[in-house]
């Protein structure tokens, strides 16, 4: 396993999607923290650091999707899988060092994200203001539903024989990960009661009541798509980088069951697959 994960990481010396990514996340670091210092001025807003160091969580899927089809992928397409498997490793050990690798990338991401944002936010916004409890919590939350989106993008991308359909593939997913849990949200926080308009015609003007709103979704409803968000990676990192009201401590369990579920089908699945 050690030898795998040396190798793995000397190719990550020199992979340029690796670096791509880290040049990517400080580029939007800049220009969010100039767009928020631009608003800060021109529309007097306050500006929280410790938001403003949550923003990467939900855009971060994004970037472990892309680093790792690439990168396991390209293993199939350069060899590299067949000469581990001619070098004596197992292919246990070859798809959990993929993992681990892509782990530990992935949390080096969010690093450089927190790191620039600190360094260059807190001179224009001050200290971040967070308890320390809740500050140690949603730090652990957000590691745990990092691993395991690499889990899954892990899963995809071993098992794929060509690094263009497990990129594409893990791109796709994080989408319908985002589009499943923009939906559950917008359910989630449905109002009980709307504005009905009613036209006067004897005075001419429209007059507004609230009434119940015929969408309003029952509790069982609520709980099911509640539910939803907590379990996946991307509804997590909305409500981590959001602040919506969830169970932090539940979190790490639906994260900690992704990876056990991912890796474990992902090397029975990979020891069962003919690579000839």
């Amino acid at each position: 396993m050690y030898k795998l994960l040396d190798a793995g990481f000397e190719r990550i010396k020199k992979n340029k999607v690796f670096f791509g990514c880290i040049i990517a996340t400080i580029g939007i670091v800049i220009f969010m923290i100039i767009s928020n210092y631009l608003d800060s001025i021109n529309y007097n807003a306050q500006i929280q650091t410790s938001e403003l160091v949550s923003n990467y969580l939900p855009m971060i899927g994004i970037f472990i999707a892309i680093f790792t089809g690439l990168f396991v992928g390209t293993e199939y397409s350069d060899g590299t899988i067949r000469n581990k498997i001619i070098a004596g490793h197992t292919k246990t050990n070859i798809f959990l060092s993929n993992f681990i690798i892509s782990s530990m990338v992935a949390i080096l991401f969010e690093l450089v994200w927190i790191v620039f944002v600190l360094i260059i936010a807190i001179p224009l916004f001050g200290k971040p203001t967070i308890e320390l409890g809740k500050l140690l919590i949603t730090s652990f939350d957000s590691i745990m539903f990092i691993i395991a989106y690499c889990a899954i993008f892990n899963f995809i991308s071993v098992l794929s024989c060509n690094k263009t359909i497990s990129a594409v593939a893990c791109i796709l997913l994080f989408f319908v990960m985002l589009g499943i849990t923009v939906t559950s949200i917008n359910i989630i926080q449905t109002p009980p009661t709307v504005q009905k308009g009613e036209f006067n015609p004897d005075t001419g003007e429209i007059g507004f009541e609230e009434v119940e709103n015929p969408k309003y979704p029952s509790d069982a409803k609520k709980a099911f798509y509640q539910a939803v968000v907590d379990i996946l990676p991307m509804g997590q990192a909305f409500s981590l980088g959001a602040g919506f009201e969830t169970n932090l401590y539940m979190l790490p369990v639906y994260s900690l069951a992704l990876i056990i579920i991912f890796n474990g089908v992902g090397v029975y699945l990979f020891n069962k697959k003919d690579l000839n």
